[in-house]
Parts: C-alpha cells; sequence; structure tokens
C-alpha cells in the first residue's frame, strides 16, 4: 500500500505517494475504496471509461474521484479496479471496473459525500509524486 490515512477533524485524510502521476491518481482511487468499503474480492460485473477535461492535474483528480463517488451513488455500483490510459495536463481516460453494490454483502465503511480541494497541491518529489487528499465524510 503506498497510501497513508492520516488524522483529520470531521473529515478523512489521505497522503498518496507514487513513482508516476498515473499511478497516483490510480493510488488516490485505491485509497478511496479503502476508505469506503472492508477490504474483499469484489467481482467486477462492467467496465466503464472516463473521459474529464479540468484546469489543471489537482482538478482533474478531484474530478476523477468524485465521478466515482457519483457513480456508487446514482448506479449502485462499486468501483473497483482502475486504470489511468492517458493523462495530460488537462485530461484524463481511465478505464474503472464496476461491482455491483450489495448492501447484505458489502458493509460501508465510511459514507463518502466529496473529495475536496483542502490544502491540495500534487507535488513532484525525488520519488515521483506526493498528494494529500481530504475526503468528506
Amino acid at each position: 500500500m503506498s497510501f497513508k490515512i492520516l488524522d483529520h477533524t470531521a473529515d478523512v485524510a489521505v497522503k498518496i505517494e507514487s513513482k508516476t502521476l498515473e499511478k497516483l491518481f490510480e493510488e488516490a482511487a485505491d485509497s478511496y475504496l479503502y476508505l469506503l468499503i472492508e477490504k474483499k474480492k469484489l467481482k467486477s460485473s462492467e467496465t466503464k471509461n472516463i473521459k474529464l477535461e479540468a484546469m489543471d492535474h489537482e482538478a482533474l483528480l478531484v474530478s476523477f474521484l468524485s465521478e466515482l463517488i457519483y457513480i456508487l451513488e446514482t448506479q449502485n455500483k462499486i468501483p473497483c479496479s482502475f486504470k489511468i490510459k492517458q493523462l495530460t495536463k488537462t485530461s484524463l481516460q481511465a478505464e474503472v471496473e464496476l461491482a455491483e453494490f450489495e448492501p447484505h454483502k458489502i458493509e460501508i465503511l465510511h459514507n463518502i459525500k466529496a473529495v475536496t480541494f483542502y490544502d491540495l497541491k500534487i507535488k513532484k518529489t525525488t520519488k515521483g509524486f506526493n498528494v494529500t487528499l481530504v475526503f468528506d465524510i
């Protein structure tokens, strides 16, 4: 696991480190899943392609994670596997595997309402990239 849960009042903060920007986005999605449900094997029922545009990487990251939250809330499907296919300064293409949300089998640990822009800055380091995300629960 290349993310760490941080103490944060009223919300949940996660620090993510990765060698590439694409992996940073995938790890961010993994951290969302980790916070959302008890770790279980989820059986993918479909694949969804996501295309997003935003003004910069930070806005793309928030848009990507917000899209995952939206999918769960509107389609009753849990995003369970993530692959960033293309990432530029202002656009993202991702492939997301979705599993059916079955409340009698899967317990929601944190009802994540949103990902915030609070103190959000993707930083380049000698080892790659890092970011701290704050999820509103």
